[in-house]
């Protein structure tokens, strides 16, 4: 009986393997024969381009921190927003959120903005 069931689970393996095409395998970012100084220059590019966008995310964020008031509440808004603060993620090379975090055992950051930033700013008007 088991070498039925592992005869079946051979043949779906297979079939899977020629459903999953070299042109899909492309369009999921995986590259045939792309030397490494290729994909070192490719990795640099995205670096280049995930830290401009962070640094208008970051633009962003200071822009509507420094709106808040100097009141108690102006405050404690500041304070929450600093906790909601964007940064670069490390390998993801995304806008992420200092705090939230997100997926199915919240191991992974949020992407930036988060829900709370975004309510925040809904809030400021």
């Amino acid at each position: 009986m088991s070498d039925y069931i592992s005869d079946q689970l051979r043949a779906q393996a297979a079939a899977l393997r020629n459903r999953i095409t070299a042109p899909a395998m492309a369009q999921a970012g995986v590259s045939f024969g792309t030397s490494s100084k290729a994909l070192a220059e490719e990795k640099a590019a995205r670096k280049v381009a995930a830290e401009q966008a962070q640094a208008a995310a970051l633009a962003e964020w200071e822009q509507l921190r420094e709106r808040m008031a100097e009141t108690q509440e102006g405050l404690t808004l500041r304070a929450l927003l600093d906790t909601h603060k964007p940064y670069l993620g490390e390998y993801s090379y995304r806008i992420e959120c200092d705090h939230c975090l997100e997926g199915s055992y919240d191991v992974e950051r949020a992407e930036w903005p988060c829900e709370s930033y975004a309510i925040i700013k809904e809030g400021m008007g």
